[in-house]
């Protein structure tokens, strides 16, 4: 709940359980919301307390255990007792899916495992908001200014064709190719375009 520009926790009965002292708030994920207060980020839990104190500069929200958190210009990732169990030491990252999670390092992105072991090659190329994750075995990466589809062995399933493509869910991708005509295609690259 927002008043004056802050943010407090309201129960399902309207009890107001935190004060109205922070900046920014988002919803709960995996029982932990993130929190602004002077300039910082941290965590909170549903009873209101701050579990992991705001000393980073930005936070993304935990999925799958962790959550990226960033120091000064670089991320890493912490667990939910506000551990770093991920140095700092990433340019970008996105959250863990499927056991994995997409990071930047000199514009170049691979994937690390939860225990920061990198097990796909940081040979595919960063562009600026796209991050992809692994949704239903495989995940869009960027090369030679085009998109395929990896799985996470790094086996390239579906060739670098694509100008635009969103994840799988269910088996099937939205993809774009070269003259902007939308389409879908399933796991195996058949494709189904849009009349």
């Amino acid at each position: 709940m927002s008043v004056h520009e802050k943010y407090a926790i309201i129960d399902t009965k309207g009890t107001i359980i935190t004060p109205f002292i922070y900046d920014e708030m988002t919803n709960f994920y995996e029982g932990l919301a993130s929190i602004k207060k002077e300039k910082k980020y941290g965590f909170i839990d549903k009873l209101g307390n701050e579990v992991i104190e705001c000393v980073y500069d930005y936070v993304h929200d935990f999925s799958e255990g962790l959550a990226g958190v960033r120091k000064g210009r670089k991320y890493g990732f912490i667990n939910k007792e506000g551990d770093i169990v991920i140095p700092c030491v990433y340019d970008q990252v996105n959250y863990f899916s499927e056991g994995l999670a997409g990071v930047v390092k000199n514009r170049k992105y691979g994937y690390i495992h939860k225990n920061g072991n990198p097990v796909i090659s940081f040979s595919y190329d960063y562009r600026f908001g796209f991050l992809n994750s692994f949704n239903d075995g495989l995940a869009a990466v960027w090369k030679s200014k085009r998109y395929g589809f990896i799985d996470p062995e790094e086996n390239l399933i579906i060739p670098f064709i694509y100008s635009e493509t969103r994840a799988f869910v269910d088996g099937l991708a939205q993809v774009w190719n070269w003259q902007d005509r939308s389409g879908y295609i399933n796991k195996e690259g058949v494709e189904y375009w849009e009349d």
